[in-house]
């Protein structure tokens, strides 16, 4: 389960070439926050773990929210190059 989708539910974190996607869809990734009931989800977790009392749950719930972050900053990155080229 993916956690990072845009307002029409694509998938932020596909693999498919960013070079094939219109303008629009360029924005949608570029400018893509996670929600603030994610970050405080992520924020409880993480105290949790300092803690020592997360559950075997707890722990994949964490490593997939930390995981996805990697991807789409890599994909933001470069949709926002994409966009800047397209404009030059």
């Amino acid at each position: 389960m993916t956690l990072a989708r845009d307002h029409a539910g694509t998938d932020l974190t596909q693999v498919e070439s960013l070079e094939d996607l219109d303008e629009e869809a360029l924005k949608r990734i570029a400018k893509f926050r996670f929600p603030k009931n994610l970050q405080r989800r992520t924020t409880f977790l993480l105290e949790k773990n300092q803690e020592g009392t997360l559950t075997s749950e707890e722990r994949g719930e964490l490593d997939r929210i930390n995981h996805e972050p990697l991807i789409l900053r890599a994909r933001k990155a470069h949709a926002q190059y994409l966009l800047a080229r397209r404009t030059t």
